[in-house]
């Protein structure tokens, strides 16, 4: 099998696909229909059946149950009967457990004028089928002919097949009653205290029914959605969630960092009234950013700043700001000078303090944007869009590598100026997996840009 199982979730392994299931229960329809993030309050679900009494129109709400969800999520959907015999008499039991919804329509044969059961457009029964005597079930009901019946029905409304192949492919669909908020099955979010949100739309699925295991840095989640009511059978789901890295990072500025200056600054003399300052500004290009010296001048107690030098490459921003003695400091012996200046200025980015198990907002991100290191999206054709920082990296100095179904990527920003050495990026940018657990064929495209390493990651 290529792609996904169930081009309705990435996650589902088995059982009957796609967002709905409908059947027909003799002159009744029973309607499954996911609803990811809906709860069971009756409150946030709204059934009404049309003035036609032909079909019915589903609203639901899913809240953001966690501070970190990024959206709520609305759906707004019609379901019609699909036949012309009919009308909606009653909407009987709707339930919504675990993410679905599950009704019955109670439907009765449309009455003539006599008030008596009656075949009110026939012809287009006719126009569906070439020999209405193999498929038409007829029913006497006080001497009138009602053509209708539980094979007319099922065959009139299509889609009814759960185990379609043609559910089964490399491109994910959004759900078509999705009306507002993410479309994606899947969000992963770094937190800033080094751990990771992550949801999964697994429908059906109760907290009874899931499993939740942590194995070589993968974080294994299975869950079973057993069969209820009329449901055609259960499902199943699994995804592995990559964690690497989790605990203890080399640099809390950045996750991906192994080695080389931490901190999101660096600053050191260079000369008697030098200073060196580089600050990632990831995302940052030459023409993107201004620097200006403001009314003070100040640099430190003893100086003003005379003049400033600046470049901006691979999302890097280095400094060169000339500083001027102010009250006479400058009687005072060069070395003791330099010794001061170096004491307030010179930064030490190999310290311990720049290691840890909590990742760092960058300090000078004030007003708008992500505020972590890593961003990763779903797409609905199936692919995955990631991005990730890693400053001072070139177009040319990055690898990306595709082992078991990881996307494993490199980044080598080399020393510039006068940095004090360069640094190395390593990450599994993603993991796709295929249901059956084997490794897909997966095509990587992007590199680095103003250091942000965005990729596109296809499969097939």
């Amino acid at each position: 099998m290529e792609g996904f199982y169930a081009i309705n979730n990435p996650f589902q392994t088995n059982g009957p696909k796609w967002f709905s299931e409908i059947k027909w229960l003799d002159f009744d329809m029973y309607l499954r229909m996911d609803l990811p993030g809906v709860g069971s309050d009756p409150d946030v679900v709204d059934i009404s059946v049309d003035d036609s009494k032909k079909g019915v129109t589903i609203k639901a709400l899913a809240p953001c149950l966690n501070i970190n969800d990024s959206f709520p999520r609305s759906y707004d959907t019609y379901i019609g009967l699909g036949c012309h015999c009919c009308e909606i008499s009653s909407v009987d039991n709707p339930q919504v457990t675990d993410g679905v919804l599950r009704l019955i329509l109670s439907t009765t044969p449309i009455k003539g004028d006599d008030g008596a059961p009656g075949p009110p457009q026939q012809g287009l029964l006719f126009s569906h089928f070439v020999s209405l005597t193999l498929l038409l079930q007829v029913i006497k009901s006080e001497s009138v002919l009602c053509f209708c019946g539980e094979e007319i029905h099922s065959l009139l409304f299509l889609g009814t097949d759960p185990y379609d192949p043609e559910s089964t492919g490399k491109i994910l669909q959004p759900h078509p009653g999705l009306s507002e908020g993410p479309a994606s099955a899947y969000e992963y979010k770094q937190l800033l205290d080094g751990s990771v949100y992550v949801r999964l739309d697994m429908p059906g699925v109760s907290d009874v029914d899931i499993n939740v295991d942590f194995v070589n840095y993968r974080l294994i989640v299975v869950g079973d959605a057993p069969t209820v009511s009329h449901d055609s059978g259960g499902r199943s789901v699994e995804h592995n969630v990559e964690n690497e890295g989790y605990c203890q990072y080399y640099a809390t500025n950045n996750p991906f960092q192994k080695n080389g200056p931490k901190g999101f600054t660096e600053s050191k003399m260079i000369g008697l009234r030098k200073l060196f300052v580089r600050t990632d500004l990831p995302g940052v290009g030459q023409g993107d950013y201004t620097a200006s010296i403001d009314e003070s001048k100040k640099s430190c107690d003893c100086c003003e700043i005379g003049s400033i030098t600046h470049q901006v490459s691979d999302g890097v921003l280095r400094l060169v700001i000339t500083m001027t003695p102010i009250n006479n400091q400058d009687q005072i012996p060069n070395d003791q000078e330099e010794a001061r200046h170096r004491f307030l200025h010179d930064t030490d980015n190999y310290a311990a303090e720049f290691t840890g198990p909590i990742l760092l907002v960058h300090p000078d991100l004030l007003t708008e944007g992500l505020r972590m290191a890593y961003a990763y999206k779903q797409l609905q054709d199936g692919s995955a869009h990631v991005s990730l920082d890693m400053p001072g990296v070139p177009k040319g100095d990055f690898t990306a590598e595709i082992e078991n179904g990881r996307v494993i990527v490199t980044g080598r920003a080399p020393a510039v100026s006068h940095d004090s050495n360069g640094r190395f990026y390593s990450a599994v940018a993603a993991t796709i997996s295929n249901p059956t657990g084997t490794n897909p064929l997966l095509t990587v495209e992007g590199g680095p840009e103003n250091g942000v390493l965005r990729l596109n990651i296809r499969p097939g």
